[in-house]
């Protein structure tokens, strides 16, 4: 279980160093959180996959992606 949540930390570091990345680079928005974007982006990916999964159907995920990348959308990060 903790290599999980080690693997999960991770992960999270990079996705938010990424994320801070893109908003430096395109837009000044102190109203994103790169570290909570961070979560809520590997949230979408590892809820979106296992309900893909179950339902045979890759709607899921992308609905889950779609929703956790709304907050970079909405300053023109990406």
């Amino acid at each position: 279980m903790r290599e999980q949540a080690d693997f999960l930390d991770r992960w999270r570091e990079l996705i938010a160093g990424t994320v801070e990345r893109l908003l430096r680079s395109e837009t000044q928005c102190p109203s994103v959180d790169a570290h909570r974007t961070a979560v809520l982006i590997l949230a979408a990916l590892r809820g979106g996959r296992t309900l893909a999964q179950l339902a045979g159907d890759r709607r899921p995920l992308d609905a889950a992606l779609d929703l956790a990348l709304l907050p970079l959308l909405s300053v023109g990060a990406i």
